[in-house]
């Protein structure tokens, strides 16, 4: 059997009957396959709607039949004494998901990363995205849910202490380095929801790819945003969306994650 085909049998197979086997919010589903030449690794936090997971499964699908056509294609065309050649750097795709719900206004989000190695000299790094109503099971973009252009501006400089202290953690910030997050960063950013209290979002999380940010070995960087600042901003469809001002289990959101 091709690896293409081996890849994705285990993942019909093994992923969406694993996901509809049963959990709770708090679940997650791992798997992993491995072969002297491809190494595959998915993590998906759990959500119970088959509707919010298929854009998703769609996609990891897409992601997996990519890499391993790429593999088959460089074991015909590359040399076998190839420094590259994926018998001697096997290929690695790794594909994390973390979901975001709001059930009030019956919206959940996708939040995926995605870390591939395919040669070369470092990893390639990328997130996307999803909303979906669960209503009328379809996907909805940002500007639906918020008044974009608006926000990305008082976003921006809302987050830009964050970006600073999260840098300073990490020893990337110089004495005296001025640190700005501009409204066109935020453009480049996944966006997710925080899941909160009673069915409503604390906020929002914000996913930055190595480079949007600063240089590839900074890595990626995820800012948090709390519902007080998102609310202003939120469409009157889903106005109920979010938490209220003080609402006991977002008060200790942290500005970014590590």
């Amino acid at each position: 059997m091709r690896w293409r085909e081996r890849a994705l049998a285990l993942l019909l197979l093994a992923l969406p009957g694993t996901a509809l086997g049963g959990g709770d919010d708090g679940a997650r589903l791992k798997m992993r396959w491995s072969s002297p030449v491809l190494t595959m690794e998915v993590s998906i936090a759990w959500y119970p709607s088959p509707c919010a997971r298929k854009p998703l499964l769609r996609s990891i699908l897409d992601d997996i039949t990519e890499m391993v056509e790429t593999v088959e294609e460089e074991l015909a065309d590359l040399p076998p004494d190839s420094l590259l050649h994926p018998r001697r750097v096997p290929r690695q795709l790794e594909v994390r998901a973390e979901v975001g719900f709001a059930r009030k206004g019956r919206l959940v989000s996708w939040v995926v990363t995605r870390r591939v190695y395919a040669g070369g000299a470092h990893d390639l790094y990328a997130t996307q995205s999803w909303l979906v109503e669960l209503e009328s099971c379809t996907l909805i973009d940002r500007e639906q849910l918020l008044d974009w252009q608006r926000a990305r501006t008082a976003w921006a400089e809302a987050l830009t202490p964050a970006l600073v202290e999260a840098k300073r953690r990490r020893g990337w910030l110089d004495p005296g380095e001025e640190v700005v997050l501009r409204p066109e960063d935020l453009d480049q950013a996944s966006v997710g929801l925080l899941s909160g209290p009673a069915g409503r979002s604390c906020g929002l999380r914000f996913d930055f790819a190595p480079y949007v940010l600063g240089p590839f070995a900074e890595g990626a960087y995820t800012l948090l945003l709390p519902a007080s600042k998102v609310r202003p901003f939120v469409r009157p469809a889903h106005a109920d969306l979010f938490a209220p001002a003080g609402a006991k289990a977002c008060e200790e959101l942290p500005t970014f994650l590590p």
